[in-house]
C-alpha cells in the first residue's frame, strides 16, 4: 500500500493543517479525510490528472499508482501540499 498525505493552509504565514489522505492498496485509490469537511477537497484531488514539472501527465484512473508516487510534484505550494508517497502497511 501507498499512502500520500495532503495538508492545506490558509496562508503563507499560517501553519499547514492535515487535510487528509489518500491510500493505494494495489488495485484502487481510496480517500480519507480527517474530518467530514475535507471530503470534498478529497474528491476534488482525485477527480483530476496531475501534470508534473517535467510536462508529464498522469491520470487516476488509468495509472493510480503512478498518479500518487507523482503527488507531491503536482501539489507543493502553501494552499495545498502533498507529501511524498510512503509504503504503508
Amino acid at each position: 500500500m501507498l499512502e500520500v498525505k495532503l495538508y492545506a493552509a490558509e496562508g503563507v504565514e499560517a501553519k499547514p493543517m492535515l487535510k487528509g489522505s489518500i491510500v493505494f492498496d494495489g488495485r484502487k485509490l481510496m480517500t480519507y479525510p480527517v474530518v467530514g469537511s475535507d471530503k470534498g477537497l478529497m474528491d476534488f484531488v482525485l477527480a483530476e490528472s496531475i501534470i508534473t514539472p517535467g510536462n508529464k501527465i498522469y491520470d487516476p484512473v488509468t495509472e493510480p499508482e503512478l498518479w500518487l508516487r507523482n503527488l507531491y510534484q503536482a501539489y507543493r505550494s502553501y494552499g495545498l501540499k502533498a507529501s511524498q508517497a510512503v509504503s504503508k502497511e
